[in-house]
């Protein structure tokens, strides 16, 4: 079955995920080449200062996981790298023992407010009423190759 064959809502799927397929490889590319963080550690410091500010936080770890789209694994390996990084800490809580609060560093803010500009850029430069046509035709020309 041909990409005009599809119906037209499975059509609209793959070129959803082809946009965000190609929007997140060049989150993570240029998050890795200017921050030195993926994209995965991105969302993490990310999500961690849209619930709590710009400055040091800390969050109920299954409670931000809830906020991600990482598996519990992902997510656990991630806040490790992170942790190596210095950017942000495990806590236990005072009040449950079995919970683990996550804890941004000054590290983590200064990484996130750093990366954060670069982030918005390609956001704006893919999804921002000022894109281009040749970003345009870059994506009609990924749907075409990954449907084709």
């Amino acid at each position: 079955m041909g990409k005009s064959e599809l119906p037209k809502v499975r059509q609209d799927w793959c070129d959803i995920l082809n946009s965000y397929h190609g929007i997140a490889c060049q989150l993570e590319q240029e998050l890795g080449e200017r921050h030195g963080l993926g994209l995965s550690e991105f969302s993490v410091l990310d999500a961690l200062a849209q619930v709590c500010g710009e400055g040091p936080a800390k969050i109920l770890m299954k409670e931000l996981q809830g906020q991600l789209y990482l598996s519990q694994s992902a997510f656990s390996r991630t806040v490790t790298r992170l942790e190596k990084l210095g950017a942000v800490t495990r806590g236990a809580c005072s009040s449950d023992r079995r919970a683990v609060f996550l804890a941004t560093t000054p590290i983590g803010c200064r990484l996130w407010k750093e990366a954060e500009p670069t982030y918005l850029a390609v956001l704006e430069r893919n999804l921002g009423s000022g894109r281009n046509a040749d970003t345009k035709s870059a994506q009609s020309g990924a749907t075409s190759t990954a449907s084709g």
